[in-house]
């Protein structure tokens, strides 16, 4: 049994994480492992219920901990993160981390865009685009839902060809493409039941929704892509710099 040390200076709720996250950096507690019980802590550390709970909520606020109904709290498996600054794709991204990247592919259609595809990709009426939706996966563990939007008159084979690997590296082996920039969004959205079936992701989970309109080098939209990230085994980077902003004065009068 241990107790918290009463003249500490810090809050008991702090020395609970504090305890728990020592036994996590010495491998005693590892990603996927079950933590003590709110009353499990309570009694190990001669504190209130209150306060374990206290140390649990926050760990798992901070990502720390994943929570499953009925089962209790485990060590969360740790994030990937990506760097929003470069233009990579995931089969990219996951070999970079020395991960195995693949695909299970939902769909590949042709279809006539909706309004807000056809005005993001500058299509007019009659033009169409190549439906491609995709689970995508590291490791075997299931990381995206993905749905690409490619512009048909720019990949008129596409349909024809191996959409389980990198279509970026596709596009440029291919059909010679120069993939210039992209437009990103990302923001957290709750998954629906089936969503969260096809991710494999604890009850609750929130996920990231990512949206991206990517430019050829000459500027012209080839791609439109939504996917859903899940948000407890993913997160995304970015390096700001502040520029100093210009001042005008005015001259004396």
């Amino acid at each position: 049994m241990s107790r918290m040390a009463p003249e500490a200076a810090s809050p008991l709720y702090l020395q609970v994480k504090r305890d728990l996250r020592e036994k996590m950096f010495s491998g005693e507690l590892n990603p996927g492992d079950r933590v003590p019980s709110e009353r499990e802590l309570a009694e190990r550390f001669q504190v209130s219920r209150m306060t374990a709970r206290h140390a649990l909520r926050e760990m798992e606020a901070e990502g720390t901990l994943t929570r499953v109904q009925g089962s209790g709290s485990f060590i969360s498996q740790p994030k990937l993160i990506e760097n929003v600054v470069e233009l990579a794709s995931f089969t990219e991204d996951m070999e970079r981390r020395g991960l195995t990247p693949s695909a299970r592919l939902l769909n590949a259609s042709l279809q006539k865009p909706d309004e807000v595809v056809r005005g993001v990709l500058h299509l007019n009426a009659r033009q169409q685009v190549w439906q491609v939706n995709r689970l995508r996966f590291a490791d075997g563990v299931p990381m995206a839902l993905e749905t690409m939007f490619l512009v048909a008159d720019q990949f008129p084979t596409l349909g024809e060809q191996d959409l389980s690997g990198s279509i970026y590296r596709l596009l440029e082996e291919i059909y010679a493409l120069k993939i210039g920039d992209a437009t990103q969004t990302i923001e957290a959205v709750f998954p629906s039941a089936m969503e969260t079936q096809m991710l494999c992701a604890p009850p609750q989970t929130a996920l990231l929704r990512l949206k991206k309109l990517t430019r050829t080098q000459a500027g012209r939209p080839f791609e439109f892509v939504t996917a859903l990230y899940r948000g407890d085994r993913y997160a995304f980077e970015a390096t700001l710099s502040r520029t100093q902003a210009s001042v005008t004065r005015c001259p004396p009068s």
